[in-house]
């Protein structure tokens, strides 16, 4: 008999991902951790959805607080866990759009976490 908790997939974070979700208003916080229990428990939260343009299996989950968006860009697909690619507050006011710094970081920290995986594995 295994517990819930040993079905669970590990989670890994990549960067300052960690230290930027801490930042975070406490609410979001929260909503994140429970999105990302259920990530590895294989299910798919109700704010995540696909991101296109990074490379396939990424996801994002976004959460509004106090007028803010925040984000956090994550890839569930691999063998190894569960990578926490970026967390970023989005300060565009023009639609979905991505400010090109974040562009490249997901970008750079998706190859990042391929390796990873690959090492792991």
């Amino acid at each position: 008999m295994t517990s819930a908790a040993t079905d669970k997939k590990q989670l890994f974070f990549m960067g300052d991902s960690r230290n930027r979700l801490r930042e975070f208003p406490e609410a979001v916080r929260r909503d994140f951790g429970f999105a990302l229990d259920l990530v590895q428990a294989g299910l798919t939260p109700h704010n995540s959805r696909p991101k296109s343009g990074y490379g396939p299996g990424v996801l994002e989950l976004a959460e509004d607080c106090a007028g803010d968006t925040y984000r956090a860009a994550y890839i569930a697909k691999l063998k190894s866990g569960i990578y926490v690619l970026h967390a970023y507050q989005k300060k565009s006011k023009s639609g979905r759009k991505i400010p090109p710094q974040d562009i490249h970081i997901l970008k750079q920290r998706l190859k990042d976490a391929l390796e990873e995986d690959q090492r792991r594995t």
